[in-house]
């Protein structure tokens, strides 16, 4: 009995031209965590985006030359300085009366330039004895009617047989606000905005009653100590005095805050 090789198998032309063109794929490197040894698929027209995208965001970036450091004050305050305004109270020759036109020259001098309390007042007379002194007191005299006190001091000049009356006071000067000469928003110094510290300093400049207490502060005196005990006094016996005004800022008795019945209607 004769054996029979089995025919050879037919490989497929297409399959053996597949196999033979594959490629076996190279071994990846990654190295903090980039891969080496290959070239990545469409990477370059993903840098390409990257860069775009980098140069856009630059174009939006601060010019820090342009916002170069500023140098904002560091305390912004109002400024105070003294001012004087001088007055020559004029006496007859041999005379220490204050006659009707002296006193009426003082006055309107007093109106003008708004006298008060706050103001420090010098009377000014020569070093010639004991008629200069007269005026001077004459003067002081006639201010401390208007609730005015001043004192004397004897010059070294001529004032023409008269009486200088001074008035001496502080004036305020409001700083230069507002003030936006900085940068507009973000400032990259890390600084505080020019116009920083500008609505604390106008106001008080604008609400002082007296200027001179921004330069210097005042003798408030010795204290009257009998007067401070009796509000004590009062409070622990009970006898405490009502508030000015308390009748007409006293509540409803509703508490509604509405008038009652007959009160505010307008009827009667």
């Amino acid at each position: 009995m004769t054996s029979q090789t089995p025919p050879p198998k037919r490989s497929n032309p297409a399959k053996r031209t597949k196999a033979t063109s594959a490629k076996p794929k190279p071994k990846i490197t990654w190295v903090k965590g980039q891969p080496v040894g290959r070239t990545w698929r469409g990477g370059a027209g993903w840098v390409s985006v990257l860069a775009l995208l980098l140069l856009g965001a630059c174009g939006h970036m601060p010019d820090f030359k342009k916002h170069a450091p500023y140098a904002p004050e560091a305390v912004r305050s109002p400024a105070v300085q003294p001012v004087s305004v001088s007055h020559l109270v004029a006496f007859e020759a041999g005379s220490v009366i204050l006659d009707a036109a002296a006193t009426q020259a003082l006055d309107a001098f007093l109106e003008r330039q708004r006298v008060d309390r706050a103001d420090a007042l010098v009377i000014t007379v020569e070093n010639g004895g004991e008629a200069a002194l007269a005026r001077a007191e004459r003067v002081a005299a006639y201010l401390a009617l208007k609730r005015l006190d001043a004192r004397v001091q004897v010059a070294d000049r001529a004032l023409l047989g008269g009486v200088a009356l001074t008035v001496e006071r502080y004036q305020v000067t409001l700083p230069g606000c507002p003030d936006w000469t900085g940068p507009n928003g973000v400032t990259h110094s890390n600084q505080p905005s020019s116009n920083w510290g500008c609505a604390t300093a106008t106001n008080l400049g604008l609400m002082v009653a007296n200027p001179r207490d921004l330069a210097m502060g005042r003798d408030p005196g010795l204290g009257d100590g009998a007067a401070q005990v009796l509000g004590i006094q009062r409070y622990q016996k009970g006898e405490t005095k009502p508030l000015l005004g308390a009748a007409t800022s006293e509540a409803p008795a509703s508490g509604t805050g509405a008038p009652q019945a007959g009160e505010g209607g307008g009827g009667k």
